[in-house]
């Protein structure tokens, strides 16, 4: 990623950000802030997440963001969910998770909606389990 694509989307000399660049089927993933509001404190890598712990400037409160790429083999999700467990044990600041995990939560969310699978059935448990 490089920094003029970053600061063509704004907020100038107060952006900052953190990238995973695409690797393989692993596609990139970047996290913006302005950084009147936000400081990151730390970071992790993984293969298919990017993980920022921030402080909110205004109230020093502590928590973290976790951006996501999913895979799209049965193989690599589970390394995904197997990565997202290991993040969750990592801080225990509140945390939120998003992105695009190539799975659907609930059958609503699909445009057919057909029967549950068990990769559906998987993610509701990794959901229920890192809280």
């Amino acid at each position: 990623m490089s920094k003029g694509v970053v600061r063509s989307l704004g907020s100038g000399r107060f952006l900052d950000w953190r990238a995973l660049d695409a690797n393989g089927t692993a596609r990139g993933i970047l996290i913006c802030w302005d950084k009147r509001t936000l400081e990151i404190l730390e970071w992790e890598e993984g293969q298919f997440s990017l993980s920022c712990r921030f402080r909110n400037v205004e109230n020093g409160i502590v928590w973290v963001f976790t951006g996501v790429y999913g895979p799209f083999t049965k193989e690599e999700r589970e390394c995904l969910w197997e990565e997202i467990g290991a993040i969750r044990g990592l801080w225990e600041d509140p945390w939120c998770v998003g992105g695009d995990y190539n799975i659907t939560l609930f059958q609503r969310e699909r445009s057919r909606q057909g029967r549950i699978t068990s990769a559906m059935r998987r993610f509701a448990q990794i959901v229920d389990e890192v809280g």
